[in-house]
């Protein structure tokens, strides 16, 4: 319905392309972002929602080239500060699943779920190296005790390792575990 073919590519620019797709996702965010501040706020919930719908309705209107850029790019930033092999693993498997049993999944959601299992899986790996830390330093806190060879090894040991807890890692386990159940209750609604 526009006159004349550069009007038409202008609008298709602005409202149909690759640009236009990043626009949604700084949207996304920034609603996200505000939506953290104020979590019981249900306008920001729809704003978030009908953005999000509107991301996926956009996407099919793209280039084949600008649809597998966007993907790549995407995966890449999903995946970026993964360094760990086994975490880079479980979110692989997890994805795969979860791909294998929603066959008619759209893009976007593939790519929203590669996320939120990527976040789960970092969540779970934070903790479970601040658990390891934690019981090697208490390990080494008894074993230097233990050479020390004092009459009252055991209530010094008892004492150091509660102390130890409390003051070297106990917090942060707890905020480590603290977290993922927080991320856990997330993704499961």
């Amino acid at each position: 319905m526009l006159k004349g073919k550069d009007r038409y590519e202008e609008c298709n620019q602005t409202f149909r392309s690759a640009n236009a797709l990043a626009m949604k996702d700084q949207t996304i965010e920034s609603l996200t972002e505000q939506s953290k501040n104020d979590p019981d706020n249900a306008e920001l919930k729809a704003q978030i929602q009908k953005a999000m719908e509107a991301k996926k309705a956009l996407f099919p209107f793209l280039s084949p080239t600008e649809r597998s850029d966007y993907i790549k790019e995407q995966r890449l930033k999903i995946m970026d500060g993964i360094d760990d092999a086994d975490v880079n693993s479980s979110v692989a498997k997890e994805y795969n699943a979860f791909r294998t049993a929603n066959p008619t999944a759209d893009v976007i959601t593939l790519l929203d779920k590669m996320k939120s299992i990527a976040d789960k899986q970092q969540a779970i790996k934070q903790a479970d190296d601040d658990a390891n830390t934690l019981v090697d330093a208490v390990k080494e806190q008894m074993t230097a005790i233990a050479q020390a060879g004092q009459d009252a090894a055991t209530d010094a040991m008892k004492e150091k390792a509660a102390d130890r807890i409390k003051e070297n890692g106990g917090d942060k386990l707890k905020w480590s575990l603290k977290n993922l159940e927080w991320m856990k209750e997330k993704y499961d609604k």
